[in-house]
């Protein structure tokens, strides 16, 4: 091999493994940058975690409807007294009717159905509609629970 020949294979070495190297960190880029989620799309996620809460609030695993609560709550609510809101409800349905979302913020129409669980108390079923509130903080969707403020 001669001296030019040489060189040329040095050349044509470096030269793909900068390529090499820059092809990697266009990947990385890529796979890095997050596209913007479609409003429709936020939307669905929200959706999701209300029917999540609610599904839990009917199965009565409250201590997992807890951990979708707004985590400032949690730090003042003890999942004990938290558990002690819900121990003579009983819901049998909720229907999540409408999801709105704009910057952060959410908003969950739901229709639930509950009954009081007391002692010689006829179980009469309870319907209603409300409004929650819901914030995103980290992109996961936490609930806001009625009167409290953030």
């Amino acid at each position: 091999m001669q001296r030019g020949e040489t060189r040329n294979l040095v050349s044509r070495a470096s030269f793909l493994k900068t390529t090499g190297v820059l092809a990697i960190l266009v990947l990385l880029t890529h796979c890095a940058s997050k596209p913007a989620v479609k409003p429709e799309d936020e939307r669905e996620l929200l959706r999701r975690r209300v029917s999540d809460y609610w599904q839990y609030q009917k199965e009565g695993k409250v201590d997992k409807s807890y951990q979708l609560e707004v985590p400032a709550y949690r730090e003042k609510v003890p999942l004990l007294q938290y558990l002690n809101q819900f121990k003579y409800l009983r819901y049998l349905e909720a229907d999540v009717l409408e999801v709105t979302t704009e910057g952060g913020k959410g908003k969950a129409l739901v229709k639930t159905t509950h009954t009081m669980n007391l002692r010689f108390v006829r179980q009469k079923k309870f319907t209603e509609t409300k409004e929650e509130r819901w914030v995103e903080i980290d992109k996961m969707w936490y609930r806001i629970p009625q009167g409290f403020e953030m």
